[in-house]
């Protein structure tokens, strides 16, 4: 249970984004996602107890190597975790997400937690998923959309009234390159997903240069910061922009610092910034981080006027 808002971006009637919401998941949608795993956990259990070919959602066990640095970097920040990450489970990640509860980073940091984490994808060996601590987890209940689910209704329908070794053997060798396929066309739509909801926020935010904005930074790399506003829109402050010093980028405290003032900026900073400009074309926004003196000038201005 990652708290990552989603966005919700409202457009009129020429497809013009005018607005930006948080989606929220309510006492009815987690119900219904609860019964679904269970359908889709019931399901895969069928088709592996019967012992015939089946199609799986698996979820591998974490990278280490993200999960020591992620782990590294929470003891930077304070947060005093002793893990073995060879033994790590599912309910070490709660373990994390219970102590991130109400913090100002909360949100940055189960970002982080989840990038340390393996991609679910289909397969026809079953390896269990990791990410809902099941052994046995298959996608079922959206045969309408997802190519997967139907696949595997048309198994327990063959299985059901054909079980034999023709059957058997027809679906042993369709199932590899299905999963496959279904893996790749489902990175594809996310990809697409990702690229149109991009483009989108930065049109929107085309409509508010020169505005302010609180924001926390979501991201470190050597060309500057990225920070992301209340609404999910996220921008790049650039590092020859940072105010106040001349900043190096630090891998493993991920953070840029100063070279004289010994100023930092840490990845799940809260930060304020100006919006310098935004490209629907590119999906870029620029932001640059101002100084809360500057910040409180530019509020009063706004309300003289």
């Amino acid at each position: 249970e990652f708290n990552r808002p989603e966005p919700k971006i409202l457009v009129d009637e020429n497809c013009h984004p005018y607005k930006i919401e948080l989606r929220s998941q309510r006492t009815g949608e987690k119900l219904i996602e609860n019964f679904m795993i269970v359908a889709n956990e019931t399901v895969s259990g069928y088709i592996e107890d019967m012992k015939v070919p089946g199609i799986y959602r698996v979820h591998d066990k974490p990278n280490k190597e993200k999960l020591q640095i992620f782990i590294k970097f929470l003891n930077h920040k304070g947060y005093n975790i002793k893990a073995d990450i060879n033994k790590f489970k599912a309910t070490d990640y709660q373990r994390l997400l219970k102590l991130f509860e109400g913090k100002p980073e909360e949100i940055m940091l189960n970002t982080l937690a989840i990038q340390t984490m393996a991609k679910a994808k289909y397969s026809d060996i079953n390896i269990g998923h990791f990410g809902i601590s099941s052994k046995r987890y298959s996608h079922f209940t959206s045969p309408i959309r997802r190519y997967p689910d139907l696949t595997l209704h048309r198994l327990v329908k063959e299985y059901t009234e054909h079980n034999n070794p023709q059957t058997v053997s027809y679906w042993q060798k369709k199932l590899f390159d299905i999963a496959n396929q279904s893996t790749k066309k489902e990175q594809d739509a996310i990809d697409c997903e990702r690229d149109v909801e991009k483009m989108k926020k930065a049109e929107y935010m085309e409509d508010h240069i020169g505005e302010i904005y609180k924001g926390v930074i979501s991201g470190v790399c050597e060309f500057g910061l990225f920070i992301e506003l209340e609404n999910t829109v996220e921008g790049l402050a650039r590092i020859e922009d940072l105010p106040g010093d001349h900043y190096l980028y630090s891998k493993d405290l991920n953070a840029m610092l100063g070279r004289k003032n010994k100023n930092k900026f840490v990845y799940g900073d809260r930060v304020t910034v100006e919006v310098v400009k935004a490209s629907r074309e590119t999906a870029q926004i620029d932001f640059r981080i101002i100084k809360e003196n500057e910040y409180n000038e530019k509020k009063k201005k706004e309300v003289k006027n």
